[in-house]
């Protein structure tokens, strides 16, 4: 079978650009595992800080009742607050209006 030269030259041209896109692609999939190691090590670390904190704190209002007693002082604690951003992508959600999210002010 006779391929012209132009529709030769365009599969060609194809051809390199998939696989350029493909090594785009896993290129991008490495820095995104990558990524993901990093995340969750800086998970790990902020919830052992965030528990020693909490432990300090709680450490503290213990010396300061035995230092002042009758001294009652509250404990600061720190809690992880979950992430708020939407896991999946929902195309109807780039229409929705977003001031009636909860956390917003209404506007009277």
């Amino acid at each position: 079978m006779w391929i012209p030269a132009s529709l030769l030259s365009l599969l060609t041209m194809n051809k390199d650009t998939l696989d350029s896109l493909r090594l785009e692609a896993a290129t991008l999939r490495g820095k995104n595992e990558i990524l993901e190691r990093e995340l969750t090590a800086i998970r790990i670390n902020s919830d052992w800080m965030r528990a020693r904190v909490n432990q300090v704190e709680a450490e503290r209002s213990v010396l300061m009742e035995k230092a002042f007693p009758g001294l009652s002082l509250p404990v600061p604690e720190i809690a992880r607050v979950a992430n708020r951003v939407r896991s999946g992508f929902d195309l109807q959600s780039l229409f929705e209006d977003q001031s009636s999210d909860s956390d917003t002010p209404a506007a009277n």
